[in-house]
């Protein structure tokens, strides 16, 4: 079980400069109840505060929808982030120099020039549009198009003259050389070599930022009536920039998409900034491509729920129903808000006002209605020819649905085609038997949904829940453990942590909450070592208590296993007894000797004192 690839002795420095209390309070508001610091929910709807942070223990979580970490966690899931990139934000926060840094100076160093670039970019295509005549006529646009100063400065919005190397010039008396610029996707080599020119001329610029607010790309909308190149331009793909993984808006939306819990995806560049300017601030744009998966992890990570509120043409529903599927593969509840035909949502909204728009996206449709809906009208559905292709287009989307949305959606499907709920039920089976194996689908759905009970779904009874209560609050309690157990006589997870706990001991380092945290890598052992942080069934636990209480958990375990080896041999005595092997017999009735001698055993340890420290 390999240990985190980043030195461990960073990680706790991370720890120890800083405090989950404070980290969480610059994102949601806290109030002190008894030891501990509550708060609503950044990651589920809620009314009443579930969201519970212990400065004892320096971890998060959530009595609703069973959230829970450190501070790395936190942060992975409020910025929609991996670990790695949760290591670098805090430690540039906490001013700790990674290990990792110093290994991949050089690479960084190859990045800095593109970062510098893209932020010297932003700043120059700013004033452009804001302080020269030549950017008067695209500012002029942009406020016929409904889009006021704040919104220019909240995206930063600027113009790119009609000239080949303004750009590049600036660049290059900064001392950038014209290689670094191309490498930023800011210019490109004439065909025949001699020279270069910028990429982005007579445009209005909009800067895209990652979800730290750094300008890693750009769009471009074209400033001509009858351009002979694209009338939008974006970034290539660079060190710094894919369009696949990012989304247009987020870093501005990502606080309105927290608090509702919801992301709008709109299509362009202008719907969002729009929306945002009237009150629509979780509103986001894919750029120009169908939705991926990492886009909808990013999502997932922000928001519970996504409304898809594309054009009402053509090339709009295609891509609804070509990102919808990535979505509620990655757990979103997905909804489609129809925007009217001959509207996109920023005609719509200058038309006929955020009200009316904030009411399509309220009242949206969840996609499985709106996809039987969008079929009805394509297919015939009086035919049995129809029906068939109506239900072969719909299955696929039932292959991530809920137990309950089946229920619900079979039955309504078949009320809509005249056809039995059992039928309809039947054909499901046999389109999934036909697919299985499918790399479409989802079978950790579940999971990533965030919402089920781990301890509860672990396998781990009460006398696993208490020990590694002890194991992971008390000292010392780890190495009764290891003198007195073995791995078999507990549930999967809790083998995992149990041998994290002796490659720690072995390290010669304290089995410890963030210790088993550092070492630990799968999501289902964090989020059961979390859920029993706070586990309080059992009230302040004494110090004094703990040695009877490890012992009482261990008998009960060990118990549990002689029990479990019982009914084995009871079986297999009953079938040896049945062909009248005699041999078999005998052996059996042994092994039955010893279990009923280490039950005795064990029962005559329960009134014994508890182990020493």
């Amino acid at each position: 079980m390999p240990a985190r690839s980043v030195n461990d002795q960073a990680i706790e420095e991370i720890r120890d400069r800083c405090d989950l209390v404070d980290l969480v309070g610059e994102y949601l508001g806290l109030e002190k109840k008894g030891k501990n610091y509550v708060g609503l929910c950044p990651f589920h709807h809620e009314k009443t505060p579930s969201f519970t942070v212990s400065p004892e223990k320096q971890l998060f979580y959530c009595f609703g929808c069973n959230e829970g970490g450190d501070l790395f966690k936190f942060i992975m899931n409020m910025e929609g982030v991996s670990f790695p990139e949760a290591l670098r934000m805090l430690a540039e926060r906490a001013g700790v120099t990674l290990p990792e840094e110093k290994k991949n100076a050089s690479r960084e160093s190859r990045r800095e020039p593109l970062v510098q670039l893209n932020q010297l970019a932003m700043q120059y295509f700013y004033y452009m549009l804001n302080s020269t005549q030549e950017g008067k006529k695209s500012l002029d646009y942009l406020t016929r198009r409904g889009i006021d100063a704040q919104a220019v400065e909240k995206f930063c919005l600027g113009y790119a003259p009609a000239k080949w190397d303004a750009f590049l010039k600036l660049a290059q008396k900064k001392g950038f050389s014209p290689e670094d610029v191309i490498q930023a996707g800011l210019a490109v080599a004439r065909d025949d070599g001699k020279g270069y020119y910028d990429r982005f001329r007579n445009r209005i610029m909009f800067p895209i930022f990652d979800i730290r607010g750094k300008v890693i790309g750009f769009g471009g909308r074209t400033m001509e009536e009858d351009p002979k190149g694209p009338k939008y331009l974006n970034s290539p793909q660079t060190s710094l920039f894919d369009k696949s993984s990012v989304l247009y808006g987020l870093y501005q939306a990502r606080t309105s998409i927290r608090r509702e819990r919801r992301a709008v995806i709109m299509e362009g560049y202008t719907d969002v900034i729009v929306s945002h300017q009237q009150g629509i601030e979780n509103a986001v744009a894919s750029l120009g491509t169908a939705l991926t998966t990492r886009q909808a992890r990013m999502l997932r990570h922000q928001a519970g729920e996504v409304v898809m509120a594309y054009d009402a043409d053509e090339g709009g529903k295609s891509a609804t129903l070509r990102g919808m599927n990535i979505l509620r593969q990655n757990g979103l509840i997905v909804k489609v808000a129809e925007i009217p035909p001959g509207y996109d949502p920023d005609s719509y909204l200058r038309e006929k006002g955020a009200e009316n728009l904030r009411q399509l996206i309220d009242e949206a449709p969840h996609l499985l209605d709106y996809q039987i809906e969008r079929l009805k009208k394509e297919k015939d559905i009086t035919t049995v020819e129809g029906k068939t292709s109506f239900c072969e287009e719909y299955f696929p989307l039932l292959e991530n649905a809920t137990r309950l949305e089946k229920d619900h959606y079979l039955k309504k499907v078949g009320e809509e085609l005249g056809i039995s709920e059992a039928a309809l039920r039947e054909e499901l089976k046999r389109h999934g038997r036909r697919n299985r194996g499918s790399p479409e689908k989802n079978s950790n759905n579940m999971s990533i949904t965030g919402k089920n009970n781990i301890i509860r779904d672990s396998g781990l009874d009460s006398a696993e829940n208490l020990l590694l209560n002890l194991l992971i609050s008390f000292e010392g309690v780890f190495d009764k453990v290891d003198e007195e157990s073995s791995l078999d006589m507990f549930a999967p997870v809790m083998q995992k942590i149990v041998e994290a706990c002796r490659i720690l001991r072995q390290n010669g380092e304290n089995v410890n909450v963030n210790s088993l945290l550092n070492i630990l890598q799968d999501e289902d052992s964090h989020k059961l070592i979390t859920q029993v942080s706070f586990d309080n069934r059992w009230g302040e636990i004494n110090q004094e208590e703990v040695p009877r209480m490890v012992n009482d958990c261990l008998r009960r375990l060990k118990k549990k296993r002689l029990t479990m080896y019982r009914s084995e041999i009871e079986q297999e005595l009953k079938k040896s007894e049945k062909i009248g092997d005699r041999e078999k017999i005998k052996s059996l009735l042994q092994e039955f000797e010893k279990i009923k001698s280490a039950e005795r055993e064990l029962y005559r340890g329960a009134d014994k004192e508890g182990w020493s420290w």
